[in-house]
């Protein structure tokens, strides 16, 4: 059997996700693998059959989604011609976590494709949303990476189609210590916010990672930090909790290791908005933006010892060969 395997590389999350699934494909089926977008950090240890530019969102500097910047990425004469070039038709199934080259090739030379993504878990009505509800994003969804069958990742098992959360093998295998410090990402804020709102908490030792500095550097209370894979890992195995954006991978990290945990989700970005809600629901604390108005919020936060610990089971191996058995010649 011949897989395509195909994931975006705009993210950790996804790359992550591929790094675990993977070695298992490696072992079940011939598979070659599809990346779209190389923003992230990880390192790859497999090979890249075929490798595109992607689409990516780009990131405001007030806690917002920058759709200019993220539309000028688009090119759609590109992508008509990725689609059409990608020989699909050598694979019995494709494999996909929400990339759309594979996706809409698959869709249109008719070879299965199976969705197996964080952002699968939104094609479930019971997958939680915000109390207002975006009607283009919910298309998107459905129509950005097209697919025929799908089973999605998220912080609970909402639906029979959605399962616990992909983790990283060295999250699996830590064992969490609490030195006292707070890790935290926002990406989507410019440091000189998140400084000047952490040092309030003259108390508290926070380990803010950034994507705008080159070099370590401390600042009062605050020890900041490039934004690098291995140094966030440890710092979160050994944080008292993490402060970050409502993304998937970093928050379903911080449950399995049983961090105390609070979210910003990033203005702009429904997917985002919806695991806000889906935490929420678990009883994590959600602020809508960083500002003042929202700071007895992270002082209460801080000073509560309530946390949730979340024992995901490791059913990775079991998912992909359920997942395969359907397709098979």
């Amino acid at each position: 059997m011949k897989i395509l395997y195909a994931f975006q590389g705009t993210g950790n999350g996804h790359t992550a996700r591929a790094m675990e699934l993977l070695p298992h494909l490696f072992k079940m089926a011939q598979v070659d693998v599809l990346v779209s977008g190389r923003q992230h950090q990880l390192k790859l240890p497999f090979e890249i059959r075929y490798a595109y530019q992607g689409v990516a969102y780009v990131n405001g500097r007030n806690g917002n989604l920058s759709w200019s910047k993220s539309l000028c990425q688009l090119g759609i004469s590109r992508f008509v011609k990725d689609v059409n070039a990608l020989p699909v038709k050598n694979y019995d199934l494709i494999i996909n976590d929400f990339e759309p080259i594979s996706a809409w090739a698959g869709k249109l030379k008719g070879v299965p494709v199976l969705g197996l993504s964080h952002q699968a878990a939104f094609l479930s009505p019971k997958s939680p949303r915000p109390e207002k509800s975006h009607w283009i994003a919910e298309q998107l969804f459905k129509h950005y990476a097209p697919v025929d069958e799908y089973l999605g990742f998220h912080f609970e098992k909402f639906d029979s189609k959605i399962e616990w959360p992909i983790l990283r093998g060295n999250i699996r295998s830590a064992e969490p210590e609490n030195h006292g410090h707070y890790t935290v990402y926002l990406p989507a804020y410019r440091d000189q916010q998140v400084i000047r709102w952490l040092t309030q908490l003259t108390e508290v030792r926070w380990h803010l990672f950034s994507t705008q500095c080159k070099t370590p550097y401390r600042f009062m209370n605050i020890q900041v930090n490039p934004v690098n894979t291995e140094g966030f890992t440890q710092s979160l195995i050994q944080s008292a909790g993490l402060l970050c954006g409502a993304g998937f991978e970093s928050p379903a990290e911080a449950l399995y290791l049983g961090k105390k945990l609070m979210v910003i989700p990033m203005k702009g970005q429904y997917e985002q908005a919806c695991n806000a809600a889906a935490l929420q629901q678990l009883g994590v604390p959600v602020i809508p933006e960083l500002n003042d108005v929202h700071f007895q919020t992270l002082e209460a936060w801080i000073n509560s010892r309530n946390k949730l610990k979340l024992a995901y089971q490791d059913e990775t191996l079991a998912i992909l060969e359920r997942s395969v058995a359907l397709y098979q010649p």
